[in-house]
């Protein structure tokens, strides 16, 4: 019986599954840079700036999951900022103890997720 229950839970999670619309997925990576300094003392300068590249990464990706940012997002590239199949397609997150933020998109569309995570990594 606990064979055949399995068995019925595979095939009804599969028929849902394939009757699901295609989901694509689009990712970008962009640096944080700052202006590099020359102060003087041995490599201070660079750990100094590394370290506020990282704090900026963080800065940046809260704000680039705000919904002002992502609207403006949706609407450059010609979609309905107000829909939230788009505004809720635009993640973005930093990378711990670094400068890198990572941006990704979905859509049904594999033209709408590239166009919607190059638009926030231009952004």
């Amino acid at each position: 019986i606990v064979l055949l229950l399995a068995l019925l839970g595979g095939a009804l999670f599969g028929g849902f599954a394939s009757a699901q619309p295609p989901q694509y997925s689009s990712q970008a990576q962009i640096l944080v840079a700052t202006a590099t300094t020359d102060d003087g003392r041995r490599g201070e300068g660079a750990y100094s700036n590394a370290l506020l590249a990282a704090q900026l990464g963080e800065t940046y990706a809260s704000l680039g999951n705000s919904l002002p940012f992502r609207r403006g997002i949706v609407n450059a590239v010609g979609l309905d900022p107000n829909a939230p199949e788009y505004t809720d397609a635009v993640v973005v997150s930093p990378v711990a103890n670094t400068g890198v933020i990572e941006i990704g998109a979905q859509a049904a569309d594999p033209q709408v997720a590239g166009a919607l995570a190059q638009a926030a990594a231009e952004k």
